[in-house]
């Protein structure tokens, strides 16, 4: 399961890298800002499907089955060892790595979330229809969240500053804070991927846009609605939205000037469609070398067999992964005439763990070339390189059986041994 998550985190963090490039490349110098808005919004949220389905389409396979597949073993000709050890007892760090950049991240953004919950405390409010408005004299600039709007009261008593009050209130009313919201989340599960970050640059700098624009429709003049943001145009308020950003400023004049993009344009969206569908084929529906060892059994001879290929809870191996990988290393020796015949190859052995956490039907289901590729070995080479790995497998320990829908369950596995000369 800590692998699969892991997996998926990376899987998730690459579709997201491709899909933010497409915005970067084709999008972001476009009119179409609600267009924008709901593309980083959707693909966004697609980065986070398209890794689940290749769970879910392994677990839907009728025919063709995966089984499980543990890491591989490597065993050198020189001194038989788990090549696989140390890079699961690195793997192994990772989890604790994420999880706690995850913590520490989530736990800023939460912090910025209590700031503003004090800071609606310690100010006063006024309600307006659906706004609340929180006066302060600390606010450097005026910014929104949710349906607050935080402005100093000097702003919110000033005849000329209604140019202000209706930009906030654009951003409550299209709900701008929710994009931040989740973004953030996002950001705080995969800390580690700078896209992430740009992503929610990109949300800010749409807000931006979507609200000069919503601010300008309504007859705001521009020459002095454009001095407005030079004049503020000094800092960062406090809090999870900024009005006024410096580093949006000169983009924004560009934006608000420039003509809008002709709706021929909008097709450019359209670019989705292929990425969307070479994400899938590539993180969903592939399947690497490894994964190729099946089992063809159909539905029903697997369950009057009583063996599983998916379960709710998986079968644990006394002492972890770790020991299982170094009860195999202690069991197998590199084979003489392997050796003497100079050949390498990776040998699948697939096992069942039964009800009573026993292994048994422990077979060969094939056997590759060390990159999983189909090989063809000498009689007595291939006997030496079956005959070594399925005894090391029979003489693992007891294992703590699997379960699924609550009941004990025979479940299928499938290990592969590497075996190199150097």
């Amino acid at each position: 399961m800590t692998q699969n998550w892991i997996i998926y985190l990376f899987e998730s963090a690459v579709i997201l890298m491709f899909f933010w490039s497409v915005y970067w490349l084709f999008l972001r110098s476009e009119t179409f800002f609600k267009l924008n808005r709901l593309y980083l919004q959707l693909t966004l949220v697609l980065s986070l499907i398209i890794p689940v389905l290749d769970w879910f389409i392994d677990i839907k396979t009728a025919d063709v089955t995966n089984v499980y597949l543990l890491n591989t073993i490597v065993i050198t000709a020189q001194n038989a060892e788990v090549g696989a050890l140390g890079v699961v007892e690195r793997f192994q760090w990772i989890p604790v790595i994420l999880i706690t950049g995850s913590i520490i991240t989530l736990g800023i953004f939460g912090w910025g979330i209590f700031k503003i919950i004090a800071l609606v405390k310690n100010s006063q409010t006024l309600r307006q229809h659906k706004y609340l408005f929180v006066l302060n004299h600390k606010f450097v600039r005026p910014f929104s969240f949710l349906n607050y709007i935080f402005l100093t009261p000097e702003i919110y008593h000033g005849w000329d500053n209604s140019h202000i009050i209706k930009h906030e209130q654009e951003h409550v009313k299209q709900k701008h804070s929710l994009d931040l919201l989740f973004s953030g989340i996002v950001g705080a599960i995969q800390w580690f991927n700078p896209f992430v970050w740009l992503y929610k640059e990109s949300f800010r700098e749409i807000h931006e846009y979507l609200a000069d624009e919503a601010v300008l429709k309504q007859g705001e003049d521009p020459a002095r609605y454009k001095k407005s943001l030079f004049d503020e145009a000094t800092g960062v308020a406090p809090g999870v939205y900024s009005f006024f950003n410096l580093s949006f400023t000169k983009r924004r004049f560009k934006m608000m000037s420039r003509i809008k993009s002709p709706r021929s344009n909008a097709l450019k969206l359209l670019v989705i469609l292929p990425v969307v569908t070479l994400m899938v084929f590539v993180f969903a529906c592939s399947e690497d070398q490894e994964k190729e060892v099946i089992i063809k059994q159909s539905k029903d001879e697997v369950k009057s067999d009583s063996v599983y290929m998916h379960v709710d809870q998986q079968p644990q191996y006394a002492g972890g992964m770790s020991a299982l990988f170094q009860d195999v290393q202690n069991e197998i020796q590199f084979p003489d005439i392997v050796k003497q015949a100079g050949a390498q190859g990776k040998v699948f052995v697939s096992f069942v763990v039964g009800k009573d956490g026993d292994v048994r039907n422990v077979e060969v289901a094939k056997i590759t070339d060390l990159e999983g590729n189909s090989a063809q070995f000498e009689k007595d080479v291939e006997e030496a390189l079956i005959e070594t790995s399925v005894n090391a497998v029979q003489k693992l320990n007891k294992w703590t059986p699997g379960k699924n829908e609550g009941e004990t369950v025979s479940v299928k596995f499938n290990i592969p041994i590497a075996f190199k000369l150097n």
